[in-house]
């Protein structure tokens, strides 16, 4: 299984931009336990999404 900077190089390759993009926009591989039989372990979020649905979940409400 790939680490996390090679599930994100591997990921920016397979999309036509570079890590540092990804980055520039948010995103960054999180670890991933899914169960399913094709998971490579990481998944890609988005910090600005991730927050909200962190903020959802300990206040129970929407700011933004």
């Amino acid at each position: 299984m790939a680490d996390r900077d090679e599930f994100e190089a591997q990921y920016a390759a397979r999309s036509g931009v570079t890590v540092s993009q990804l980055h520039a926009w948010g995103r960054y591989a999180e670890p991933c336990n899914c169960g399913d039989e094709t998971c490579e372990g990481w998944a890609m979020g988005h910090q600005q999404e991730d927050a909200i649905v962190e903020n959802e979940i300990r206040h129970g409400c929407r700011h933004g």
